[in-house]
């Protein structure tokens, strides 16, 4: 019973820091798409 509570809590914790890593990766990736999207209506105004 003990080994399947921590069985669970180290999947949840696993389940955590993945959604974390990944929502840090797709928020790098929109703002590099942004930063992309942003340079050439820069370069219309210059």
């Amino acid at each position: 019973m003990k080994l399947l509570l921590i069985i669970s809590f180290y999947t949840l914790e696993l389940d955590r820091t993945f959604k974390y890593k990944n929502f840090i990766f797709i928020s790098n990736v929109r703002k590099k798409s942004i930063e992309i999207n942003n340079i050439p209506i820069n370069r219309l105004a210059l």
